[in-house]
Formats: structure tokens, sequence, C-alpha cells
């Protein structure tokens, strides 16, 4: 019967693992829905201005690296030429466009693959320079290409084409690439969260109305009117939120502000106002993004840092400071009657002398994993000594709080703690019990020493015991 089961299950997993498509597949098809959408939003006769495709394939090739295998770049490669051959495009433009995506593709991902995972994913102060390297060396490679191809498609100069085709591609990069790279890996679970107040639509307020001021006042100084109002973003939002913000300002830039304030006649491949302005868009906008994943580097070390003062190393409890402040807060909120709990092992010495200090950690871990799975989530407990804890319990009768110490009790009489060579520890642990009657008004140290008083009469009745404070 168990191996019948057994086979439906394995069945099953083949089942749903056959579904999920290859990452070479999922790479094509982003690319293919990529290019369509370049394709068909460009201005008639001229490359396209929103080109996400190769930002897009090179930040999911460096976030999944079994997508940058041979198959991998192959079937890319024949994404870029589908879309153009499908749109009308001949055989000759269609490979010489590919060829200078897919070289500028490469040569970014060679120049960023090596990194680790939290450059690559913004979450490093080194990331958005690295972030330009790449994608300056792929809009250079790029240019290259262009020098080839702008005297063919345009009848333009070598070097104007390389200026064209390499702010164009650096600006895409810049644009593009911080959204693929910093977008969340997995969906959170839905968690109703109250609306945003005020204070922290703020930044995206003052946004929109700096780009309705770049609108409303004009001239070429108008392009830099959003980045005080980003960097603000950059200094409030996580970094997918900044960069999605980012890009959006800085195509509505290119498709407002350029096509506005330089003349229609200057907007082919040779028009060097439209390349310094493509220029100086990725110079401005790489600013917030670099500033938002400092701060998110910063928060994150802020974090540890606050965890690692406020936790015990060993078991992750609260230590005994972080234990005593939130307790005095317990107990100077008003709340109902409570119950402090005071915990401590039963000959923990002999533990350690005979199992070492690696299983007296080991037990410590234990203790603290049984002691959790028997409270409730706002019960407060902590690591106050040693081998000595402390819970405290709010809104809990004598009744209520005998009842919890008597599970925890049980829970550690029942289960012993498994050594990683499969050596069983049984351990037991005595309790004390003190009570804050009518309210939690109490001082927490007060109630303390009244549980402590009744653990060492636990202690000195036989141990493995439950005694309440007079």
């Amino acid at each position: 019967m168990r191996a019948a089961r057994a086979r439906i299950v394995a069945r099953r997993s083949f089942h749903w693992r056959s579904l999920t498509p290859p990452p070479w597949l999922v790479v094509a098809l982003l690319v293919f829905a990529a290019c369509l959408f370049g394709i068909l939003t460009r201005p008639f006769g001229l490359l396209a201005t929103f080109w996400p495709a190769n930002a897009i394939m090179l930040g999911y090739m460096l976030r999944h690296p079994d997508a940058a295998r041979p198959f991998g770049w192959i079937a890319s490669a024949g994404a870029f030429m589908a879309a153009d051959l499908l749109t009308g495009s001949s055989l000759q433009v269609a490979a010489l466009l590919n060829c200078g995506n897919m070289v500028s593709i490469g040569i970014a991902y060679l120049v960023l693959r090596r990194l680790p995972q939290d450059v690559i994913r913004l979450r490093q102060p080194m990331s958005v320079p690295w972030l330009f390297a790449g994608c300056a060396a792929g809009g250079a490679v790029a240019g290259l290409v262009g020098m080839a191809a702008n005297p063919i498609l345009f009848g333009g100069g070598m070097w104007r084409g390389w200026q064209f085709w390499f702010t164009t591609e650096l600006v895409n990069y810049v644009t593009v690439l911080p959204m693929v790279l910093a977008f969340p890996s997995r969906p959170r679970p839905p968690v109703r969260k109250p609306a945003m107040s005020l204070r922290q639509l703020a930044p995206l307020i003052a946004l929109i109305y700096s780009c309705l001021a770049a609108k409303l006042v004009g001239g070429p100084g108008a392009i830099a009117f959003p980045v005080p109002a980003l960097l603000w973003c950059g200094l409030s939002y996580p970094v997918f939120r900044t960069c999605i913000l980012t890009a959006f300002c800085g195509y509505w830039a290119m498709e407002t502000l350029a096509n506005q304030y330089i003349l229609p006649a200057e907007q082919t491949s040779d028009a060097f106002n439209l390349v310094s302005f493509r220029l100086g868009l990725s110079m401005l906008f790489i600013a917030p993004i670099m500033l938002t994943s400092i701060t998110a580097n910063r928060n994150a070390a802020y974090d540890m840092l606050m965890h690692a003062a406020n936790h015990d190393g060993l078991t992750g409890i609260a230590n005994r400071n972080a234990f005593m402040h939130s307790a005095q807060t317990i107990c100077r909120s008003g709340d109902p009657a409570g119950a402090l709990l005071m915990l401590d092992l039963d000959f923990f010495k002999s533990i350690n002398d005979r199992y070492g200090h690696a299983g007296g950690d080991a037990v410590l871990i234990g203790f603290a994993q049984r002691v959790r799975e028997c409270l409730r989530g706002c019960d407060l407990f902590g690591r106050v000594g040693g081998e000595e804890f402390a819970v405290l319990i709010p809104n809990c009768s004598r009744p209520g709080a005998i009842l919890v110490a008597e599970r925890i009790r049980q829970a550690l009489n029942d289960h012993p703690i498994i050594l990683s060579d499969s050596r069983k520890i049984h351990i037991t642990a005595s309790i004390g019990v003190a009570m804050a009657e009518a309210d939690m008004s109490a001082d927490i140290g007060q109630l303390m020493a009244q549980a402590d008083d009744a653990l060492y009469r636990a202690k000195s009745a036989g141990r493995n015991r439950i005694e309440m404070a007079d």
C-alpha cells in the first residue's frame, strides 16, 4: 500500500515538474514579446526608442544561469530574428540589427556574470557601478555594429552610428535592467495591508508634480526636474519600486521632452542632440537606483545589528536586555492579569560535561524550540541566563498559567533532544510561576524575583516540577 502511494506521489511530482517550462524557453518567449513591443512602438522609419528586449534577456540570464547555456543563446537569437521577420524586416536588416543585439548582450553578460548574487540583485553599494560598467560595455560593442549598420540603413556616418547605438543601448539597459534584477524572486503571500498614508505617498506625489512642472516649464533643463523627487523615492521605497518609477520617468522624458524640444528634422541616426539627450538621461537616472541600493544595504545591515543586539545568538529568542525591556513595556500597558514563568534546565552542567559544549548547545536550541511551540504569538520568551529562561504570558489567569507551565514541562520530558550522531538526551526543567494579579502594572524585576524564588523551591523539591510563587 505504501509503495503504491509512493508511486502515485512520484507520478504527480513528475507531472508538475514537466509543466514547468525550461529556462531557455522562458528567456526566448520573453525576448520575442519584448521585441514585438519595441518594434510596434517605434517611430516610422526609425529604430525603436523603447527597446527592452536586450535588458530583459541579460537580466534573466544573470538571475537564472541555466538560461545562459548554449541552447538559451540559440533560442534567444531565434526569437530576435523571428520578431523582425514577422514584422516585415528583410533578412539582411534583421541579421544586422540582431547581430548587434546579441553581441551587446554577450559582452555585458561576460562583465557581470561572475559577480555575487547580492551584487547582481542590487543589494550592495557596488551594485550600480558594476551594473553601469556592464551596460556601458554592452552599449560600446553595440556601437561598433552601429558603425557598420548606420551607413547601410540610414546613409549616415560611422562615428554618428557608434554614438547613436551606444547611447540607445545604454539608456535602455540603465532603465530596464535594474527592474529585471530587482524583481522579487517569489511572490509574497497575500496580506491585507493598510492603505498607504499621506507621508508614504509624499515622494510619489512629488514625482508626479515634478513631471508636470517639467512639461509646463519646458526647455532642456526640464530633464532634471524629476531627479530630486526620484532621490526622495530612493530613500523611501524598496529597490524594485524605485526602479519602476525611474524607468517610467526615463521613458517619459525620452518620449515627451525629446520629441518636444529636439527639432523633428534632427531626429535621425545622425542627430547629435538626441544622442546627447539620451546619454545625459542615463547619467541622471542612474543616481536614484544607486541611492536606493545603498539605502537598502544600510537598512539590512541595521536590521542585522538590531537583531543581534536584541536576540540570543544561539537560540534566536530575546536576550536578557530585550526581554526585560519588552516585559516592562507590557507590564506598564495596563493589560489584565498575566503570568511570569522562570524555567531552568535540570542538571545542565552534567549534560555539558558528558556531551561537550556542542551537545549543550544542541540541548539549549532544542529546549528553546520546544518551549516556543507551547506558547502563543503574543507571549514573550527570552533567555535571561546560561540555562535560565523566562516567559511572560499576558492576559493569563492562574489556572491558565499552570496549564501552560505543565504543557512545557511535559513537552520537555516526553521529547528527548537528538544529536547529530543520533544520541538522545532526555531533559527536564524546573518552573517557577509568579502572577501579576488584577493588572500588569507590577515591576518586572519584582515579578522575576518572585518567580525565581518559586523556581528555587521547585529545584529543592526534586526538579522537573512546577511551583507557584506565594
